[in-house]
């Protein structure tokens, strides 16, 4: 108990280091990693660089919902990432002006943020400038597909398993029909 307290003692007292990469600064040294075919896109980029870290769009077929996929998936690909990069960077710079474009109508506004940090930030600022709210708050961060999301909401910690990424790294990984079938053509390969 007292080596945990300890450890935790000595974990606190760390104050991460700030970083620079040319002219970005970032407070939060934290690098969110390119997760391929559609985990990491626009939303989750631009909630991560909202919260002061770098958000990265995986290049790994980023068209791949684009209807040209199937016959020109290169073609998808580069002109889907020029659209992920600037709904980043909408993203990230968070919707602080949006009641200006429809001041004396009766439009409805709904800004569309990374979390609840963001939309306290854009309500405080809207009800001190426009004094105005939101009609809906819509929060999106990850790009993946509900089904996807809910397999991690649901999961226990016996569906976590380790395995060696497409990249060679270790990684975790849920327990899928897919993820069993790969674990076990590598034990096959390594016979």
């Amino acid at each position: 108990m007292q080596e945990e307290q300890f450890i935790l003692e000595k974990r606190s007292a760390i104050q991460p280091a700030e970083i620079e990469i040319g002219n970005l600064h970032m407070e939060k040294p934290i690098i969110q990693g390119g997760m391929g075919i559609g985990a990491s896109r626009s939303h989750l980029a631009g909630a991560v660089a909202f919260q002061d870290g770098m958000g990265v769009i995986s290049t790994a077929q980023t068209g791949y919902d684009d209807p040209m996929f199937r016959e020109r998936p290169e073609t998808a690909n580069l002109q889907v990432l020029p659209l992920e990069i600037r709904k980043a960077k909408y993203i990230a710079g968070n919707p602080i002006s949006l009641p200006e474009y429809v001041k004396e109508s009766d439009v409805k506004i709904a800004p569309i943020v990374s979390n609840k940090k963001a939309a306290d930030i854009t309500l405080r600022m809207w009800d001190n400038k426009y004094h105005r709210t939101a009609d809906v708050i819509a929060m999106k961060e990850c790009d993946a597909g509900n089904t996807y999301k809910q397999a991690f909401v649901q999961a226990q910690e016996e569906d976590v398993v380790m395995i060696d990424s497409p990249a060679g790294m270790p990684g975790r990984a849920l327990r899928t029909p897919f993820v069993e079938k790969m674990m076990k053509d590598m034990e096959e390969l390594l016979l």
